[in-house]
């Protein structure tokens, strides 16, 4: 009998899965309506950013004389004066950059620790940072005259008198006094994101401060301090009012930033200034570094909150107070230093705003209130000030309304080319303005909105709605998920959670956010100066024209118009350092 093995049965398949709707699929990716609510602001950007750096690379190869697309290169590259400049701008941005980093390391480092006083420093050390480079300028033509201040202090020691300004070293000193906050507020982020219990660790086992020092910070703070010599670099690229106002424009101080002014301004060549500023993009484009890599690598997150030490290090060292080194006396030295250089040229600016004439010498022939009594009724000044502070107000409605939500979505989803939002939002901020003014006012004249004040709050919202989206995505992360939870769970839908739930508690971070937004927008100067006309200038294109025209408007009513400024921007600043520090900025923009 034969045995005959039955065929095995075949395995059941297992029962196809049915396919998930489209909108079931989208939204497993992060992908869902409330994406539009990071439409507007992604929409201006790519409008007033992307675009006209796009539109500003076309129309330099279409000069207004002649058929050759490369002829703005040419004329520019063939020019010795013009190509010159290429050498001037370096000469002038890698030390700025050098001595800046170098200069606020140290000082960024001993600002780690919680100290009585520490606000107030930060403070009047981000003062030149908020004035900006044309009020500087101003106080720097009284302070550094040749009858000026330090002069007089020279020549009581002995020293014969030097002349500091209107030449390379005044641009140099005053590009320096606005470069080193900002590298600064840099290296607060990056000092301030180093656990410091991995230095009492090794203190623990025996590594002394110069080891530590040596060993564990520099080696974590070494990306950080390359990415803000870069920064600083590109900032100093684009010096601009200051080697106009105290710099020899003509030879010292022709840098890139002049033939693109020039051509604008002077020749209405915006072909030949696009062409110039690509180059001075493509000069940027050399760094060694990319603004946009990883600044730092990871590091172990605070158990404290952002302050740095555990537990332990606080019963370990809070009783123990370590002598001050060297080192130390030195960074606070150099910073009294600076900050003394920075009141002496801001108290200078209050000083001639009251004077009647000030021919050089300690103090001004006589003193007066009526500048500012004048200041009200001269019409182009008055003008001015209605139109710093109505574009102000307008810039900050705008910006917390795209800004707030796009934050939210930024901190709160993950989802398809998010990284490519965060750039966009990161590059108007790391680039300084000089880089697409010319393009961007180009764009705006083209469309016939150049000279209106719509056009100056347009311009505005580059550099400023970025920031309000960065600032925000941090106090949305601080908001526990469980809050938005529980108020959905009880019936709210995206909008209710919104304006009943999210916005009560981010009112803190949209206060800081909106007044660092107005203190931009006042001191807002290259991209409101080629957009603006004279009836639409803001307060710091009045004081650039006035400064630069010695006929024109008298300087000590000027000093008034800017004294009023002064006191709005330090306000201003006060208040937004109350909610956010600019470690915790730049902590979560490296992130």
């Amino acid at each position: 009998m034969t045995l005959t093995a039955e065929p095995r049965a075949a395995e059941a398949a297992p029962p196809k899965r049915p396919r998930q709707p489209l909108r079931h699929r989208l939204a497993e990716r992060g992908v869902d309506w409330t994406l539009l609510w990071i439409l507007p602001a992604v929409a201006i950007i790519a409008a007033l950013f992307v675009y006209p750096f796009l539109y500003g690379l076309s129309i330099s190869f279409q000069p207004l004389r002649g058929d050759d697309p490369l002829s703005n290169y040419t004329d520019f590259f063939g020019d010795e004066y013009q190509r010159s400049s290429i050498w001037m701008t370096l000469r002038l941005a890698v030390p700025v950059a050098l001595l800046s980093v170098v200069a606020a390391a140290p000082l960024a480092f001993r600002m780690r620790r919680d100290f009585r006083g520490r606000q107030m420093i930060t403070l009047v050390v981000l003062l030149p940072l908020t004035f900006g480079s044309v009020l500087i300028a101003q106080g720097m033509a009284q302070v550094f005259s040749t009858t000026g201040w330090v002069n007089l202090l020279l020549g009581a020691v002995g020293i014969p008198e030097q002349q500091f300004i209107y030449n390379y070293t005044g641009t140099f000193i005053a590009t320096l006094l606005v470069s080193i906050p900002f590298a600064f507020v840099m290296l607060m982020g990056f000092f301030g994101g180093i656990d410091r219990s991995i230095e009492d660790a090794a203190a623990t086992l025996g590594a002394g401060r110069a080891a530590r020092f040596w060993r564990i910070v520099m080696p974590l703070a070494t990306p950080g301090l390359v990415t803000a010599f870069t920064l600083c670099l590109v900032e100093a690229f684009a010096v601009f009012p200051s080697a106009i106002l105290v710099g020899q424009p003509d030879n010292a101080t022709h840098v890139l930033t002049l033939p693109i002014y020039q051509a604008a301004s002077q020749r209405s060549d915006y072909p030949a200034a696009a062409a110039i500023a690509m180059v001075n993009d493509g000069a940027r484009a050399a760094d060694p570094r990319r603004a946009d890599a990883p600044a730092q690598p990871a590091l172990p997150r605070p158990v404290d909150g952002g302050q740095g030490m555990t537990a332990a290090a606080v019963r370990t060292h809070g009783t123990h107070r370590e002598r001050p080194t060297l080192t130390a006396v030195v960074t606070w030295v150099a910073a009294g230093c600076f900050v003394l250089v920075v009141l002496g040229v801001l108290a200078s600016v209050l000083v001639q705003s009251f004077a009647v004439t000030w021919r050089g010498g300690w103090w001004p022939d006589g003193l007066t209130p009526t500048w500012y009594a004048r200041a009200w009724t001269a019409t182009g000044l008055q003008n001015a000030l209605v139109n710093t502070f109505q574009a102000g107000a307008l810039v900050v409605l705008v910006c917390l309304a795209a800004g707030v939500p796009a934050g939210y979505l930024l901190a709160r989803r993950q989802f398809p080319g998010r990284s490519v939002v965060m750039l966009l939002m990161l590059l108007p901020i790391i680039l300084p303005p000089m880089t697409y003014a010319v393009q961007l006012a180009a764009l705006m004249y083209r469309v016939g909105l150049g000279g209106t004040m719509t056009a100056v709050v347009l311009v505005n919202l580059v550099p400023t709605l970025p920031l309000v989206v960065l600032i925000m995505v941090p106090f949305v992360e601080q908001i526990p998920p469980s809050v938005e939870s529980a108020a959905r769970v009880f019936g709210a839908d995206n909008l209710r959670l919104f304006t009943r739930v999210l916005i009560p508690l981010l009112l803190p971070g949209m206060l800081a956010a909106g007044i660092l937004v107005l203190v931009r927008t006042l001191g807002a100067f290259e991209l409101t100066f080629f957009v603006s006309s004279a009836q639409t200038q803001t307060l710091v294109v009045a004081l650039f024209g006035a400064i630069s025209d010695p006929g024109g408007v008298p300087i000590s009513l000027t000093a008034a118009m800017a004294v009023t400024y002064m006191l709005v921007a330090v306000l201003g600043l006060a208040i937004s350092l109350r909610h956010i520090t600019p470690s915790q900025a730049i902590r979560q923009r490296r992130r």
